[in-house]
């Protein structure tokens, strides 16, 4: 048991701590980036539940449905403020912890659970998804909740359990439709082992994707009709690096998790090849997370992206840690999981400490422009303007928020640059004489004091 004070159990409960402080510690040191202010839009309080799947429908074409009215409850719950924001998605982050134990134990990997765990907590790509306000901690959850009661379901063929897994299953189709690339692989996995519960299981799931259809029909035509998805073609670099890079943080790290994981397939073929075992299921949940978007994409058009499969990165570091574990040769054992153990923590480490700016500087701004003489910023009138006007009112309350520059004389001009194609200016926004005052940088955001005469 976990709670007995044994050596082992001393080093777990270490990990843990330790993994927890990285989700907390650098939580709300950066402000929102765009997804995140659209989520925080999306989940306003103050508007009611439909439209909330409106906005959701409009916005994130009716993904993260379930997470956004999660994040409304929580609003409704804790204040709809920006800063208490990111404490749900590191909940669902601390969460996985736990429910990666579970799972550990239901597959018998308990030899591997330190390194497992370890691995786990120190994923600096997990880490900074369960630091943003998207969905994405929370499809580790249902994905993790989803292979325990398959397993258990696998091993005991009880009907509750097919029950519960087909009610998990229909609530992460309405989060994201990539959820159903879990749903097909464990419906391979049945009827590849001739399962004779194979007909209750897909009754089941048939019935939840009845329900997903008539809920989410809006969403999903929206998503078939977009036109101008921004992915690009998957190309000979992904062939090379299968997104690696991305899942471990630095293109040296993915490689060598990469390398590791080829060289662990083929020391143990012939189990990841066994079809009764569940390392094959897991196996299979990575192979079609590559292959169903592949197929797609020859069809219609690319939907494949790293953070559209972040349920694949629990899958990559159970099997590598089990099979290190279960490696014959003490020498290769000891050398692979030192390198690997060492190489993460420093990569996880040098990250920790670097503190890199990545998203946009905006309260940094806002604070520029309150303590100016001129406290008043102009935004372009468009689509973009209530999300954006939602986030800074309640980032800094001393700013005025305006749609027009009719009666000023002096007006800043606020640019959250990705959504302005990196221009600044004021072009057919006034018939007067425009000069500028002052212009000011931030990471992703430009500010600049126009005057007008």
């Amino acid at each position: 048991m976990l709670f007995h004070y044994t050596k082992k159990n001393i080093l777990i409960y270490f990990i843990i701590i330790v993994g927890i402080y990285l989700k907390l510690h650098d939580l709300n040191t950066e402000d929102f980036w765009w997804d995140e202010m659209l989520s925080f839009w999306v989940s306003n309080p103050e508007i009611s539940y439909s439209q909330t799947i409106n906005r959701n429908i409009e916005v994130n074409l009716g993904s993260q449905l379930i997470f956004s009215l999660i994040l409304k409850l929580f609003f409704n719950l804790f204040g709809y403020e920006p800063n208490f924001a990111r404490y749900l998605t590191v909940f669902f982050g601390i969460l996985n912890i736990f429910l990666l134990i579970v799972l550990t134990k239901k597959l018998n990997f308990e030899k591997s659970l330190e390194l497992i765990l370890f691995l786990f907590l120190f994923n600096s790509y997990l880490i900074s998804y369960d630091n943003e306000l998207r969905s994405y901690s929370l499809v580790v959850s249902l994905s993790l909740l989803s292979f325990i009661y398959f397993a258990n379901f696998n091993y005991e063929k009880k009907l509750f359990h097919c029950g519960i897994i087909a009610f998990i299953n229909l609530i992460g189709l309405l989060n994201h439709t990539f959820f159903g690339i879990i749903i097909f692989s464990q419906i391979f996995f049945l009827l590849i082992n001739k399962k004779k519960e194979l007909n209750k299981f897909i009754l089941f799931n048939f019935v939840s994707f009845i329900l997903f259809i008539l809920v989410a029909k809006d969403a999903l035509i929206s998503q078939i009709t977009f036109s101008k998805m921004w992915f690009p073609k998957i190309d000979f670099k992904f062939l090379i690096d299968f997104y690696f890079p991305r899942f471990f943080s630095s293109k040296i790290l993915g490689y060598i998790y990469l390398l590791t994981f080829i060289f662990l397939m083929y020391k143990n073929k012939k189990q990841f090849l066994n079809k009764n075992s569940f390392d094959f299921f897991l196996i299979s949940v990575i192979f079609f997370s590559y292959l169903l978007p592949l197929v797609y994409q020859i069809i219609k058009e690319p939907i494949l992206t790293d953070r559209y499969i972040i349920f694949i990165v629990v899958p990559l570091i159970m099997l590598i840690s089990n099979k290190l574990i279960e490696l014959k040769s003490k020498k290769i054992k000891i050398s692979i999981i030192s390198f690997l153990v060492l190489s993460t923590f420093f990569d996880t480490t040098l990250r920790f400490f670097k503190h890199d700016i990545n998203k946009p500087q905006i309260t940094k701004s806002l604070n520029y422009i309150s303590n100016s003489a001129v406290n008043k910023i102009f935004l372009e009138d468009n689509k973009d303007f209530r999300v954006l006007k939602t986030y800074l009112n309640k980032i800094n309350k001393d700013v005025v928020i305006q749609d027009n520059i009719n009666s000023d004389n002096k007006i800043w001009k606020f640019c959250y640059l990705p959504i302005t194609n990196f221009q600044c200016d004021l072009k057919g926004s006034t018939d007067k004489k425009i000069t500028i005052q002052e212009t000011k940088d931030f990471n992703l955001v430009k500010i600049v004091l126009f005057k007008f005469n």
